[in-house]
């Protein structure tokens, strides 16, 4: 597939396809932007480089207008990510979102299709899904469906805070 014929460009990534680290910043400034301004990830890099920090990069997809501005940001997570023994590789999409304003329909697509064509994964999968994209992962072959969630109280412990 050719992903240049929409005016879309792959630029930054590493022989692994994987961001290079000086994108970082240009990351979170989309983030702000384009997602939530007090996102976790904006004001918690620690956090941020757990996720998704490797010895090359961050695991990130970026696609960069013709402005050299990013307008498509997909982050994944290899379950390679927290045990080097995992030799079977499973990808969990994190964060995709999309500047609808300054992309080319169908990005978002292409970015998922990009991880598809260029990582050797057993599966993708992904948790938590907002609820308006579960069709595009249907028409895209994925299968979807509704998790039980379980949890087990402390007995010994009385002041519960959740989120």
């Amino acid at each position: 597939m050719e992903y240049d014929s929409l005016s879309i460009i792959f630029n930054c990534l590493n022989k692994n396809g994987i961001i290079i680290i000086h994108d970082y910043y240009d990351i979170i400034d989309f983030i702000i932007k384009y997602w939530k301004k007090k996102h976790i990830f904006t004001y918690n890099k620690e956090l941020f480089d757990f996720q998704h920090k490797t010895i090359n990069g961050y695991n990130f997809i970026i696609s960069r207008s013709d402005t050299n501005e990013i307008n498509g940001i997909l982050g994944f997570i290899p379950n390679s990510q927290y045990d080097d023994e995992i030799t079977t590789l499973q990808i969990w999409l994190a964060l995709w979102k999309i500047n609808t304003e300054k992309s080319t329909p169908g990005l978002g697509f292409l970015l998922i299709k990009y991880l598809e064509d260029n990582f050797n994964s057993n599966a993708i999968t992904v948790n938590g899904v907002n609820n308006s994209v579960i069709n595009l992962y249907k028409l895209m072959g994925y299968k979807t469906g509704v998790l039980n969630h379980f949890y087990f109280t402390n007995p010994f412990f009385i002041d519960f805070k959740i989120c």
